[in-house]
């Protein structure tokens, strides 16, 4: 959705999202007529919060969302109440309830989710070929650090590697749409060219955007010709690369890196969830991901489990490929020095477990303080360090503070990767405490293999896609999810020497999964498919 689409539909959420990217709270302490770089003069002058009905502090916490909803959407309860439907993913409901624009735009969006595969687009064919493959990204670095954004980037470099050319398109009005203006077009990101899409006027439509992400993704391949188009999730990616495909006559991957409507149920409360799953949106979303992998020439997903997932929708095992998520081979070739890194880190020296994550629900973060707080009582010396930022950092210290073991906490934030490096070597433990829930039982983390190439062990609730990213040698690492007693069990073992930790067959293991392996793997599924078109 573009900046002034998303302002309209839900003006709360967008602007507490631009809340979150930039600190105006400062701003209005001081009074709006004092304009700055956020706020020009012409707007300085003219407007004052108090005659917009909005409190001076309105930037501050959750009130935003509420306040400016409140305000902004002045088209009558109905259309309130349709953006509470639509968000709780009863489609049909927040179709009747609305009007106007709204209902224009909730009708296009669930027409498309239902029958996408029946949209078309003019051919343009294609028969010379000069770059061996177009990857369509939702973000990418720089401008967005994340573990997708890692991946892509890792397989592209990979691939360059090899020897392949390679390039990538991100979505529409991508990094504009997160306040980010890119100074060229492509961004040439370590010498990957990530091209973007940004129309002057992007339409509030999910049926027109695609058709206009997908011409775009025609219109650059026209010049750059490449042999295979290859798409990430979600289904906007997936059906902009499949109209584009079909109309180039090219071959084209899915690379399913999660469940969407998986990662949307996670959102809502457990108790809901089951209601949720009979929801138009929830079975409209799994219905076009099914559509798309089974439409595909190949499926590419991050574990086993998630490939038997895939065979249940019906896609054909011969297409599905499993590409997991893997690390550079010059990282497992690191010393580890875990007693410097403390020292540089200013955390203090003893046993430290942790992660290196976005602090997200899902993650189960609160159960590792909960099991600090157990053995602290039981009289083990022992730090908690998480790092990253998210939804759930502010409730994690919360619960750090309401069990009073904030003194055996380190919280950071969101650190420079290259630091983010340091605390995986001050680490004794990396711990996935990951909630068991739709998603988790499929999605692999990324954040994980680092911590085994470096010869860190890894300790992880017993989900099946977890089970992938723990070594066959050490699977006493594996514990009930969501069980703090046993977690607390299972790290004083460690910490005691009771279960045995051989860091060698954590390398060994991380060997067996790198980004240049993966790259070998992907570069021979492109020249199968490239023949098998040819």
């Amino acid at each position: 959705m573009s900046n002034g689409s998303a302002l309209y539909f839900d003006p709360g959420d967008t602007i507490s999202k631009v809340h979150q990217r930039i600190r105006i709270g400062p701003v209005w302490k001081r009074g709006i007529s004092q304009p700055t770089p956020l706020i020009p003069k012409w707007f300085a002058k003219g407007v004052n919060p108090g005659n917009l009905g909005i409190k001076r502090n309105i930037f501050a916490g959750n009130k935003i969302k509420t306040e400016v909803d409140s305000y902004i959407l002045s088209e009558g309860a109905g259309n309130r109440r349709a953006l509470a439907e639509w968000k709780k993913g009863n489609c049909a409901t927040a179709i009747s309830e609305s009007c106007h624009l709204h209902k224009k735009k909730y009708r296009d969006e669930f027409k498309f989710l239902e029958h996408s595969d029946r949209t078309e687009i003019e051919p343009h064919g294609q028969t010379t070929t000069t770059t061996d493959a177009l990857y369509v990204l939702t973000s990418c670095q720089p401008f967005t650090m994340s573990g997708y954004t890692i991946r892509s980037h890792n397989i592209l470099t990979s691939l360059r590697a090899e020897g392949l050319s390679v390039a990538a398109v991100t979505r529409e009005s991508y990094p504009a749409n997160i306040g980010k203006v890119p100074r060229t077009n492509p961004t040439v990101h370590e010498g990957i060219s990530y091209f973007h899409h940004l129309p002057h006027l992007p339409s509030s439509l999910t049926s027109k955007q695609t058709r206009e992400h997908a011409g775009a993704i025609i219109k650059l391949s026209r010049r750059l010709k490449p042999a295979v188009l290859h798409s990430t999730t979600d289904w906007r990616n997936g059906t902009a690369t499949r109209l584009a495909a079909r109309s180039l006559g090219l071959p084209w991957i899915y690379e399913m890196r999660g469940e969407i409507e998986n990662t949307w149920l996670s959102g809502f409360p457990k108790e809901s969830q089951r209601s949720v799953m009979r929801s138009d949106r929830y079975l409209s979303l799994r219905r076009i991901e099914s559509e798309l992998a089974t439409s595909a020439d190949a499926v590419i997903v991050l574990s086993e489990y998630q490939a038997e997932s895939m065979l249940t929708r019906g896609v054909a095992s011969k297409k599905i490929h499993v590409l997991p998520n893997s690390v550079s081979e010059r990282i497992a070739a690191k010393a580890v020095d875990k007693f410097r890194s403390q020292r540089e880190l200013g955390l203090r020296p003893g046993f430290w477990i942790g992660t290196v994550t976005s602090v997200v629900d899902y993650e189960g973060l609160e159960l590792l303080v909960e099991a600090l707080y157990r053995l602290l009582k039981s009289g083990h010396d022992i730090n908690l360090a998480v790092v990253g930022s998210g939804s759930a950092l502010n409730s994690l210290r919360a619960k750090a503070r309401e069990l009073e073991v904030e003194d055996h906490c380190h919280f950071p934030g969101r650190v420079p990767e290259e630091r983010a490096h340091e605390y995986y070597h001050a680490l004794d433990l990396f711990c996935l405490p990951r909630k068991d829930t739709a998603v988790t039982r499929v999605v692999t983390p990324l954040k994980s293999l680092q911590a085994s190439a470096l010869g860190i062990p890894v300790m992880a609730s017993d989900l099946p896609a977890l089970r992938e990213v723990v070594p066959a040698d050490h699977l006493d690492l594996l514990v009930k999810p969501e069980d703090p007693a046993a977690w607390a069990s299972a790290i004083g073992s460690v910490k005691s020497g009771r279960i045995r930790i051989d860091p060698e067959k954590a390398r060994s293991f991380a060997r067996t999964r790198t980004w240049e392996h993966q790259a070998k793997r992907l570069a021979a599924l492109y020249s199968s498919l490239s023949v098998s078109a040819g």
